[in-house]
């Protein structure tokens, strides 16, 4: 961090870029380079030089956006890959200790965020205003994050480009991992997430090695094996640290499983039968992993069903129903895509490259992307939420605009408004589906070489419809309703 500082004040900015990455591939970046060098067409060496990083960059199709936090200062770097270069700009925003109501930068994110946005919600399925209601944190850290990354992104658009929604591929490091980019909000009360979709990547060597891992077919419907849904395990008492636990129930979270499990044309994993066991046997082999249960960002597990002993009250161990990151990073998979709908589970230890906890575990193990949230979102919106998530993959856009679509979607129900409700999910790694259409960029790149597919066989328009608005009752998303809106009135 000092040597960063150093490089800035001496104007050699890109030296700096240089020296924060190497720090960055520590650990994470490491291990996946002796993981995954073989499968590589390019294998890469950590730490990266110069040379090695833009040539990771000008094969994106969106702009990086590189964050360091040294603790007096957010340095902010932005590449932009164009046919014959990529450009490197940079942005510093210096902060005070107290600078936040007396607090620091890396607590406020740490801590006095959360509590302002979420946790002071009394009436959380109450209507907000968000010109007023809780809008001066996120006002604030607009202002003093993504206002000057805004006037670099502004010199850089190319004004023959076509209008439209744009991705921000986003490389933070310890506290900034935090930072909820979607919900910050300008002068013009606009969020950052309605112009903008968002995917985290730990760091440059992370993402030039996911960039080139082999395409991945998910096909929909599928044999049981390639999909895990899991929802509301029923977890007994268990003993934890000296401490006996008891969690409650999810009840929408069992709704959520069935839903999802509809979408993708399986059976999920509930209550008795979703025990650690099963679902790790589960993992070893399928290509989308989505778990709604509990979870403990500070204590870093997933919670499961016990064995058929511990449903008649009995308290069990820790070992047999809790599945920690270490568990994970132990596997060989190559899921196209995990989600972990579960309190905090973005959230971990903070370390200088990175959180530790569950993202990087699956991300470790072979994952290609892993959608995570920050907040302790509620089971009921969390459910609706999945559902257009994935409804919006089944309809080809990549994972990083089905969020964003997502989030948008809960976000028009007055009951979901709140920021507990939208603001929390987060996305790392890269997920794009076989038929991506009608996505700009702030310059005409093109698009990755290496996608994650969704084989799906596609029935008639009239099985379509009556499967989102008819017996299923499947939660019809807001186009459908206004189409057919528009086309009764013609």
């Amino acid at each position: 961090h000092r040597l960063q500082d150093c490089l800035v004040n001496l104007g050699e900015w890109e030296k700096a870029l240089v020296v924060a990455e190497q720090s960055r591939t520590r650990t994470l970046g490491e291990l996946l380079v002796k993981r995954k060098n073989s499968k590589i067409d390019h294998p890469l060496t950590a730490p990266l030089n110069l040379q090695s990083i833009t040539d990771i960059v000008q094969s994106q199709h969106s702009v990086v956006v590189y964050l360091s936090y040294t603790g007096a200062r957010l340095l902010g770097w932005v590449l932009a890959p164009t046919p014959d270069k990529v450009s490197v700009d940079m942005f510093e925003v210096p902060l005070e200790d107290d600078q936040f109501d007396g607090k620091s930068f890396d607590y406020h994110l740490r801590y006095s965020l959360t509590e302002e946005l979420v946790e002071r919600s009394f009436e959380m399925y109450r209507a907000v205003d968000y010109k007023s209601d809780g809008s001066e944190p996120v006002r604030k850290l607009y202002k003093l994050v993504c206002k000057p990354l805004m006037k670099v992104l502004k010199e850089l658009k190319d004004p023959d480009s076509t209008s439209g929604v744009q991705e921000m591929i986003i490389i933070p490091d310890s506290y900034t991992c935090l930072l909820p980019f979607p919900c910050l909000l300008d002068e013009e009360d606009k969020f950052l997430g309605d112009s903008y979709s968002f995917r985290i990547m730990p760091s440059l060597l992370t993402m030039g090695i996911v960039d080139q891992l082999p395409s991945v077919v998910v096909q929909v419907p599928a044999d049981g094996r390639s999909m895990c849904v899991v929802g509301n395990p029923t977890i007994p008492q268990f003993v934890y640290n000296g401490d006996q636990w008891s969690l409650g129930k999810l009840p929408f979270a069992t709704q959520e499983a069935e839903w999802v499990a509809n979408i993708l044309k399986t059976v999920p994993i509930l209550h008795e039968q979703a025990t650690k066991d099963a679902v790790l046997m589960r993992i070893m082999n399928a290509k989308v992993i989505h778990i709604a249960t509990h979870g403990s960002a500070s204590a870093g597990f997933l919670a499961f069903a016990g064995m058929s002993s511990a449903r008649n009250g009995e308290t069990v161990e820790a070992k047999n129903v809790l599945l920690y990151p270490e568990d994970i990073e132990r596997l060989s998979i190559s899921p196209a895509l995990v989600v972990l709908s579960s309190c905090d589970s973005g959230r971990g230890t903070v370390k200088a490259d990175g959180i530790l906890g569950m993202a990087r575990a699956f991300i470790l193990a072979g994952a290609q992307a892993v959608l995570t949230t920050l907040w302790r979102v509620p089971d009921e919106s969390a459910s609706v939420f999945m559902q257009f998530f994935y409804q919006y993959l089944m309809d080809g856009l990549k994972a990083s605009l089905a969020l964003q679509k997502a989030t948008l979607s809960v976000r028009c129900f007055s009951k979901y408004s709140q920021y507990i409700h939208w603001s929390g999910y987060q996305l790392t790694g890269e997920f794009n589906s076989s038929t991506t259409v009608n996505v700009h960029y702030f310059l005409l790149f093109p698009l990755s070489g290496r996608e994650i597919q969704f084989d799906i066989t596609k029935p008639s328009k009239a099985a379509a419809l009556e499967a989102r608005l008819g017996k299923n009752s499947v939660f019809p998303r807001l186009e459908v309703v206004q189409q057919l809106e528009s086309a009764f009135l013609k």
